[in-house]
């Protein structure tokens, strides 16, 4: 919501996007989670969709019809900038199997091939391991294939309800930060 408004968070700066999330699961819950940073007059005119569906990343002609309607919205609402969110990886690969090397570099080409195409920024959420927290479950091709790549972690009880930490283990161009 705070890119969608161009809103500062957390005293950074942040640039105003088209927000496009692609909620395959939970979507009623990303809305909850957003409407109070929108607003209920600002949730009618700002730049934030969230689709109820699962986008099958596995399909170039799914993921070009994407692209096209993407553009379309981000255009409409008058921004230069697009954000897509695929929530989650495992419910966008179609019949595809995350621990298949062949599979998920395939989904991640379509997803890089739509960043390219609609000049966006794509982030996917995918889930960890359950025996191995520090890296994304499946195929290495998640960690190798990717540009940046960050984990979540919930914070101690010495921190506010709700604070999470990010560790970002990857940075393909840039400096990693600390």
């Amino acid at each position: 919501s705070h890119v969608a408004m161009g809103r500062d968070f957390c005293g950074m700066r942040v640039n105003r996007a088209a927000v496009l999330y692609v909620a395959a699961e939970a979507a009623k819950g990303v809305l909850n989670r957003a409407n109070p940073h929108l607003g209920q007059t600002a949730a009618q005119a700002t730049a934030f969709e969230v689709l109820d569906m699962a986008v099958d990343l596995s399909n170039p002609q799914v993921v070009k019809r994407l692209a096209g309607d993407a553009a379309a919205f981000r255009d409409f609402y008058g921004c230069e900038d697009l954000l897509i969110i695929f929530d989650t990886l495992n419910l966008c690969m179609g019949d595809g199997d995350e621990n298949s090397s062949r599979d998920t570099s395939r989904v991640l080409g379509n997803a890089i091939q739509l960043a390219k195409t609609t000049n966006a920024h794509v982030l996917i959420v995918h889930h960890v391991g359950a025996s191995e927290a520090s890296r994304p479950r499946g195929s290495t091709a998640l960690t190798c294939n990717v540009d940046t790549g960050m984990t979540l972690h919930k914070a101690d009880d010495n921190q506010p309800e709700g604070t999470v930490f990010i560790r970002v283990h990857k940075q393909r161009e840039g400096a990693k930060p600390s």
